[in-house]
């Protein structure tokens, strides 16, 4: 793994580590790095100034995907069995693991107030938990949460989500899914309504939205990025072309990678106005 400057493009650190899959590395607020073990059933944890790892936490089933809290109090990951598992960051304890899907879980993102979290499954469901009920002392070691929330609109595994705050914070946030069966769906976290369907040319590998939370960016696995305005009507969202192989609708088709776009990570800079896109562990 490799760090760099964003302004000059100096590359920084060169982490020492195997490898990890798509989703399976993630930022623990301004002081860590953390990701899936490939080779076993385990996280490595980097301080950002340390080529090598400083921890290893393991669990009982190899992990996919990774996540963590918008403060960095916690993070969690998601494993091959369907198990999600909770550590606090300054303990390094795990707090809370309970079996969240029937297949891998795919995907795992926080809400923006870091108060629900989201997974996706290969078992094409999206569901949402909340953080304080799964942590209440009150609950069995061994007794699963109840989801706040169950979709299972999609036909293929889901493959990435993304979560923006839309009107105000936490039930008025809006949660994007994409899927290998070629659609972006919008959910509202409050009310667990689908708002509507993005349909696209190819099947979908990954998902991020714009700071100003105007734009998705979905990622597909022919190499190409779709950019679709996030508050179109339904009638737009539902005509994006999926036969198209132009794109359809989408607002501009961004080109250049020959193989899937793994990863998705829409940028702002501090001392810019305006936003970027970033790509991470495309194969070119």
């Amino acid at each position: 793994m490799h760090a760099w400057d964003l302004k000059t493009g100096m590359q920084l650190r060169a982490y020492k580590h195997t490898a990890c899959g798509r989703g399976g590395l993630t930022l623990v607020g301004d002081d860590y790095l953390v990701a899936a073990h490939v080779a076993k059933c385990a996280l490595d944890v980097w301080t950002l100034d340390r080529e090598s790892s400083t921890h290893r936490f393991f669990v009982g089933e190899a992990i996919g995907v990774v996540a963590a809290s918008p403060c960095g109090a916690l993070f969690a990951a998601g494993g091959v069995d369907g198990g999600v598992f909770l550590w606090e960051t300054s303990t390094g304890r795990l707090l809370r693991s309970w079996p969240a899907h029937f297949k891998a879980v795919s995907a795992i993102a926080f809400a923006c107030d870091g108060g629900v979290l989201v997974t996706g499954g290969e078992d094409t469901v999206v569901t949402t938990w909340s953080v304080s009920a799964a942590l209440d002392p009150a609950r069995g070691a061994d007794e699963a949460p109840a989801s706040t929330h169950s979709w299972a609109e999609h036909a293929l595994p889901v493959t990435g989500l993304a979560i923006a705050r839309g009107a105000g914070s936490g039930a008025a946030s809006l949660v994007v899914s994409c899927s290998a069966d070629r659609t972006c769906r919008v959910w509202t976290l409050g009310g667990g309504h689908l708002l509507r369907t993005m349909r696209l040319p190819c099947a979908l590998t990954s998902v991020a939205i714009d700071r100003c939370e105007a734009t998705v960016y979905a990622g597909g696995a022919d190499g190409r990025i779709f950019e679709i305005p996030l508050h179109a009507s339904a009638a737009i969202a539902e005509s994006l072309g999926a036969d198209d192989a132009s794109g359809g609708g989408a607002a501009a088709v961004l080109e250049g990678h020959g193989r899937a776009v793994t990863s998705l990570g829409a940028f702002s800079s501090h001392s810019s106005p305006y936003d970027r896109v970033g790509v991470v562990n495309a194969v070119p």
